[in-house]
């Protein structure tokens, strides 16, 4: 895949909703190598994480704790040699995600000269428990400079 230059766009909420029946469904080698997110860090590859809308649940905070955890939502875990950093599956979420549709130069960073689409989250992700990171929610939605989205 380095090599072709192709990237992976990986639904990780599909741990979150599913991985609590994977054990019965799937051999152990399927489950440990279950969307390899390190695997595909360690090789080089480009990867961006989706909600893979409408099949999947739009909640991107699933996405981000299944990443981190490899966790189902009643707590299975699935392949955790493939867990990676915060840091990694938001640079996945943001920079990635831009990098692979041709939109590096416009957005996926916060940049003078970049859209200034911008969202305000009520906690850190960073530094919140890890089952606070699927809890988190938006305060404020800033698309194109404007404000679209204030919680009450």
């Amino acid at each position: 895949m380095k090599e072709a230059e192709i990237g992976a766009v990986c639904q990780v909420f599909f741990i979150y909703g599913e991985a609590d029946g994977y054990g019965e469904l799937l051999p152990e080698e399927m489950r440990r190598s279950f969307t390899p997110l390190k695997d595909y860090l360690e090789a080089g590859i480009h990867v961006g994480l989706s909600t893979d809308m409408p099949c999947a649940d739009v909640n991107p905070f699933w996405n981000l704790y299944s990443a981190v955890t490899r966790k189902g939502v009643r707590g299975y875990q699935l392949g955790t040699e493939q867990s990676i950093r915060r840091e990694e599956a938001l640079y996945m979420m943001t920079r990635e995600g831009a990098y692979l549709t041709g939109e590096e130069d416009i957005k996926g960073s916060l940049q003078a000269g970049k859209l200034a689409d911008v969202v305000l989250l009520d906690r850190d992700l960073l530094s919140c428990s890890e089952d606070d990171i699927r809890k988190a929610e938006a305060l404020m939605t800033i698309l194109n400079g404007k404000v679209i989205y204030e919680k009450a």
